[in-house]
């Protein structure tokens, strides 16, 4: 194929300048970087159309990446090397993949500590394996493809393809948010006083509730305050 530009007096052509006869088969020229609308030979084809792999595939040129055309893989297309045209294997540029990452629809946009381990998926276009990061473990675990949630805070879960001799590394990430569980104090309750001109208030007792099962955690006693210094009976109190 030939994709530069083309100018000349006589005999230029997109490909081909001049047949004297010959046959030219399965070979393409870029009408677009030419400048040649025309050629003696070949056929052509637009920028577009020279970066595609069907452009090519469909006359049994043998690319890697695909085996309908023999399994030599002599040719190879991406969008980063060779400015996007075809290239031959042995100049050691390899072909591109791309990472599908989904998170199930039931797994909310923000999370919450406490939740549930929840499952991931993730394909590679060269159908080559995946494997899967957290980059803080203590926000977000992951084993296999199970996130577990560890903790509060953010973390970027990433499916990752590190590559082959056939194709380039990819990878695609999504952020996971994960907020503080809420938890409650119940059962605290305030010793009676004789009045001594103070607010100051006893407490006693208290229950967690709403922990993370196997968590530990201390209820450490406060003070409180009655909501004034006079006597009285069921009065309000406050603690902290």
């Amino acid at each position: 194929y030939s994709t530069g530009s083309v100018s000349g007096d006589d005999y230029i052509g997109g490909l081909v300048g001049y047949n004297n006869g010959g046959t030219v088969n399965k070979s393409f020229w870029d009408v677009d970087s030419s400048g040649q609308a025309t050629s003696a030979g070949g056929t052509g084809k637009t920028t577009a159309e020279m970066k595609t792999m069907s452009t090519y595939t469909d006359s049994t040129w043998d690319f890697m990446g695909e085996s309908d055309n023999g399994t030599d893989d002599i040719w190879g297309i991406n969008s980063r090397d060779n400015n996007g045209y075809p290239f031959l294997k042995w100049q050691g540029y390899k072909l591109e993949q791309a990472v599908s990452f989904t998170v199930p629809d039931t797994v909310p946009d923000t999370l919450t500590y406490g939740d549930a381990p929840f499952t991931i998926n993730a394909s590679s276009s060269a159908n080559l394996s995946v494997i899967f990061t957290s980059s803080d473990p203590l926000v977000a675990e992951i084993s296999g493809n199970t996130v577990v949630i560890k903790g509060a805070g953010s973390a970027t879960i990433t499916a990752r393809q590190d590559g082959d001799g056939t194709y380039y590394p990819a990878s695609s990430s999504k952020k996971l948010t994960v907020r503080k569980k809420p938890a409650s104090i119940t059962g605290v309750t305030a010793a009676d006083k004789v009045y001594n001109g103070t607010t100051a208030a006893t407490l006693s007792g208290g229950n967690l509730s709403g922990l993370v099962t196997g968590d530990i955690v201390t209820l450490t006693k406060g003070t409180g305050a009655f909501a004034s210094k006079n006597v009285g009976t069921g009065k309000a109190v406050t603690g902290c």
